[in-house]
């Protein structure tokens, strides 16, 4: 059950992009973690709030399953079936004004290399390799 919660603080990470319980103050933000207490801005799908607020239940008896989440409309929904592979559109890169900088700091950081400048050369070299 922490597992389906853990995926729901995911979730709304990503389709927010900010963690669904925050605050300066570690006694507070731990208080809303216990309780419960976020906000799902407006923007976020209703089938997706949904599912949100049904893993980032506060009582694990009530919480919904892994199995109930694979079975939810929101998750199954067309045609986005995050469980299924679909091919990706890969178009090759054909020059290095094509990638973007941040990005390739940002791959840095999450350990793709990039994080200092013979890395970042090696990861802009394999992008741009016909293969």
């Amino acid at each position: 059950m922490s597992d389906v919660w853990s995926c729901g603080v995911i979730l709304f990470a990503l389709l927010t992009g900010s963690l669904p319980f925050d605050d300066k103050s570690i006694r507070k933000l731990l208080t809303k973690v216990k309780t419960g207490v976020y906000t799902i801005p407006p923007y976020v799908p209703e089938g997706a709030r949904d599912l949100i607020t049904q893993m980032l239940h506060v009582d694990p008896a009530q919480r919904i399953t892994l199995q109930q989440v694979q079975e939810h409309e929101w998750f199954n929904r067309t045609p986005y079936m995050p469980h299924q592979y679909i091919e990706p559109n890969l178009q090759r890169l054909n020059d290095i004004s094509e990638i973007d900088r941040d990005i390739i700091e940002s791959l840095g950081y999450l350990g793709w290399g990039g994080a200092n400048p013979n890395e970042a050369k090696s990861l802009i070299d394999a992008l741009l390799s016909p293969e």
